[in-house]
This record gives C-alpha cells, structure tokens and sequence, in this order.
C-alpha cells in the first residue's frame, strides 16, 4: 500500500491548470504509472483545484460490500463516498442528513504533463439486497463533490451477470472508435438486462498497460457508474497503472502477484468467483491460491473462476507453449474443486467447451427437457470475444476436439451469466441485432440440496406446515432408499413429494415461486436417480 503523501491545497486556481482539466478528456499521449511521484517539483500541482474522475465500482468482499475507485488532481487529505437510499431524496438535492459516509485512502497515482493524480480507494459495507441507492465522491469538501449517481442492490438468490473480455481500448488504432464500440455494448446489454449485478471482465482493458487515456476512454461510459466491474488483468493490463484504477475485495499479497494485481476472490449469494493474475505464470501459486479460497468457502453451491489467458481457446494464441503448460497446471485443480465455469479472454474469438475432466471432452452428459446438463461431471470453459469490437483474431483452420461450438462473427458480443438455488446459464449475444447466438445451461441437484431447500423457505415463511411436515417426511424416506441402493423406491417417494407440491388443499401454505423451485429440483433428481 502506497503512503498517503500529504500536501497544502490552495482553493484557487491558475489559467494555466485550468487549462489542463479542461483539456482532460482529450488527452491522448501515454501517462506513467510511477508512485515515487513528487507533485510540488511539477507545475505547481497544490495550486489545482479538487477534480474527481474514471470514477469506477468493484464487487465488494460479498453482495453486501461496494469497493469504490476514483483519479482525483490533488492529495485529499481524506478520500470519501457518501451513500443513501434513493427514496430519501427529495427532488434531485442529495439526502445529506441520511447519507453514510465511508471514508478511505488516497495513494499517488499516474502523472500527464504537469498533472499529477491520486487514487483514492473506499469501500462501503451493509448494503440491502433489492435496494435503490444514489452516491458521490470527494474529499467531504461542499465544493468537491461529484455529481450524484445511482446505484442499485439485486437479489442474491437469482442474479445476472454480464461477462465480457477484451475491450481493449487503443487496439484498433482509434481510442474514439473502440471507446463507442465499448459503450455500445455495455448500453444494448443494460437495455435488455436492467438487473444486471455486475460486470466481470476477462481482462485487456487498455490496449497499453502504461497510457491513462486509454482508461479514461474505457471508464467512460456512464453505464460504469453503476455497475460494477469485476476485473481480470489481461497481458495488456500488466502495470501499476492496474492498480490505480481497481479495488479488488480480498487481494492475495502472495500469490498471482505482479505489479498489476494479485488474486482476488469474492461470494455473491451462493457462488464462489475466484480471479486469478495469469500474466503469473507460477501454476502452483494459482493452484495454492484455489485450494486456500475454496477452503474458506466451503459451502459454496457454485464456483466460477476468471483469468485471462484462454486455456481451451479457438484463436493463434490457443497453442502456444505458455497457454497449454498453464492448462495443464490448472485443470486438475479445476476438477479437484468441482468448479462450475471457467471465464477467459486472450484469443478475440468465441469458445465454448463441452463438458471437460481429465482435459477430456465429457461427450455424454445427462441432459433434462430443458436441455440443461443436469450434474456436470466436470467443468464448462468459455472464451470470450472482444466486448468492444476493436480486434478480432481468425480462428484455427482445424476446430478443436474441445470445442462444442466456436465462432468468429467479427461482431461485439457479451455473455449474461444467470444464476439461482440450482442452476447456472450462459447466453451470449452479438450486438448488431442483439440476437442470442449461443447459449449453455446446467442443473445441479441432489438430496440433500432438495433437503437444504426445504429448510430454508420454511424458515423464511414460504412454506408453513402441515405440508412443510409432508415433504420433510416424504424426503426422509427417499433417503433412507437411496441408502439402501434402492433407487427405484428413492424415485417413488420423489413423485409422491410431487403429488405433495400439487395437492390443491395445501397451496395456502407454499409460496408459488418456493414450490417451482421445489417441483424442478424434484423432478431433476427423479430424472437423475432414473438414469443410473
């Protein structure tokens, strides 16, 4: 962690800095990420007036936590986000007397010409599921706030999230042209996903580690203001300037570290994202690292992993000698931890595995009427083409043995990732028409999740007795069947929990969307049990 260097501010401010702010945004020359900055050696730094901006949001340690990231002009001597419900305001004037005020640090940033910039880190906790919030940013000076934006909770227990890789600003020569392409995407996608929680993103924000206004190109949009980023470091990513612009919730000091970042891990309702920095190539320290996280979140009902190098990818990268030695570090691990969906970039094309185990396609997978793979017996692995549309990369002339579907449509695309108590799918997009151009689902079930379920909209008054005692019952004597190896009685005390859910007598005491949830984990584990 960097010093906070403290300095005088002056309120008032030159013609010539003044020049500077306003000539901000259009800058397009190469920052420097130093942190040994001395601001009062270049164009007397103290005499600029506070400006906040690439005001950027990162997941917190859980749903319940925000981590906030902004460039200010000058050292705060405090670094603050106010936050309050949206329904405390009156007008458009920001509620200040029901505001919470978190405060946090400030660290010395890039430098542009005379300009020198902070980061300024702050995280804000107890946030409320399914709440709307408005914010701003500054140093607690009236003068110095930022306008006010809009920031809203979701559900945890039924979410979206939209997966992108690549933007990678700068790549196509055009700032201007990839930054629109980048807005675009991320504009269609809250148009037609409103309740998206967050984004996450395989990494290559910028196309040059070290230039600032490629991320001020890449934070531009307003859509980043209120939605999160959970971010990958991509090879084009690979410089402090990273970290000046990330707040990344449980960040190992120890393993994935480069100057950019370490990796991170974090938990949205029952699912575990673990973020790895691949541009380290120690396997081992990724490995450590999975097995460390995955320990202290043992009862996560899904686990995904994000990092940018495309180990099962389509594109020129696919077969180089750093890609297949970091696949054969990590798959066994993959497998060891029964982790769900691995999220990658890198190659600019799309990918999407079969089912794969012991880096072998799992070719017959149990499929349901929904055509969702019901108990993966391995992991799904998804390659994402470039967010922003400013490079793509041919495909391989000869498709791989891995590959259920791959494609290079030379069009932006984004994925959602949709996830509730027992299902996860994958629907990725193209958006020049915004048609859904692949798509993958899965269902995990069993028993004692069905027995889990049970429990819990008991305890939250969605399922009253006496039918809370019918279905406990029923599922009691199911398992003592299946312990018996009796899966053909198991499945006959599974249809009559069915008959249970449907009795018309006892629909008061069954929320509709608690008996859904119930009647398809139901039917999942008969079709499951029937199939063996």
């Amino acid at each position: 962690m960097f010093n906070v260097l403290k300095l005088k501010k002056s309120t008032k401010i030159t013609l010539a800095a003044s020049s500077v702010l306003l000539a901000l945004p259009l800058l397009t020359t190469s920052f420097t990420g130093k942190s040994n900055l001395n601001p009062m050696s270049i164009a007397k730094a103290e005499e600029l007036t506070y400006f906040s901006k690439d005001i950027a949001l990162n997941p917190g340690s859980d749903e319940s936590e925000l981590r906030f990231t902004w460039y200010s002009t000058v050292n705060p001597e405090k670094s603050i986000v106010q936050i309050a419900k949206k329904s405390d305001m009156t007008g458009n004037a920001f509620p200040v007397d029901k505001a919470i005020t978190f405060t946090g640090a400030a660290s010395p940033a890039a430098k542009v010409g005379t300009t020198a910039y902070y980061s300024n880190k702050v995280t804000i906790t107890d946030l409320e599921p399914s709440t709307q919030y408005v914010y701003r940013v500054g140093d607690g000076k009236s003068e110095n706030w930022s306008p006010v934006y809009n920031y809203a909770t979701q559900r945890t227990d039924q979410f979206s999230i939209m997966f992108v890789g690549d933007p990678q600003i700068g790549a196509s020569g055009s700032v201007p042209k990839d930054e629109a392409g980048w807005k675009d995407t991320l504009n269609k996608a809250m148009v037609k996903f409103p309740n998206l929680s967050y984004i996450m993103s395989a990494g290559d924000q910028v196309e040059t580690a070290t230039n600032e206004a490629h991320y001020d190109a890449f934070m531009s949009p307003d859509v980043l203001r209120s939605l999160p980023v959970a971010s990958a470091v991509g090879n084009h990513d690979t410089s402090v300037n990273y970290k000046y612009h990330f707040n990344q919730p449980n960040e190992s000091t120890k393993y994935g570290v480069t100057s950019a970042s370490g990796d991170y891990y974090y938990t949205y309702g029952d699912a575990l994202f673990m973020v790895l920095n691949t541009n380290n190539t120690d396997g081992a320290g990724h490995v450590q690292f999975m097995k460390e996280t995955a320990a202290k979140v043992p009862n996560a009902k899904f686990k995904f992993v994000t990092f940018h190098h495309d180990i099962y990818g389509a594109g020129p990268h696919s077969t180089e000698a750093l890609i297949t030695n970091l696949r054969a570090a990590l798959f066994p691990t993959f497998d060891e931890l029964n982790v769900d969906v691995i999220f990658m970039g890198h190659d600019h094309s799309y990918v999407r595995t079969y089912v794969m185990k012991g880096d072998i396609p799992q070719r017959n997978q149990l499929i349901d009427s929904k055509g969702r793979v019901v108990n993966p017996t391995g992991s799904m692995y998804i390659t994402a083409n470039s967010a922003s549309g400013s490079k793509y990369y041919e495909l391989k002339p000869t498709p791989e043995v891995y590959s259920e579907v791959r494609s290079q449509l030379k069009v932006p695309t984004f994925s959602t990732v949709n996830v509730d108590k027992h299902s996860v799918s994958v629907d990725t997009y193209r958006t020049d028409t915004m048609e859904k151009v692949d798509t993958w689902s899965m269902v995990k079930t069993s028993l004692p999740m069905l027995q889990g379920l049970v429990e819990e909209y008991s305890s939250n008054g969605d399922l009253n007795t006496p039918l809370f005692n019918q279905l406990t019952n029923t599922l009691k004597q199911a398992e003592h069947h299946l312990n018996k190896g009796s899966k053909k009685q198991a499945v006959k005390f599974m249809q009559d929990f069915l008959e249970h859910l449907n009795n018309k007598a006892m629909q008061k005491n069954i929320t509709q969307s608690a008996k859904d949830v119930l009647a398809d984990n139901a039917q999942e584990l008969i079709l499951y049990w029937s199939a063996q």
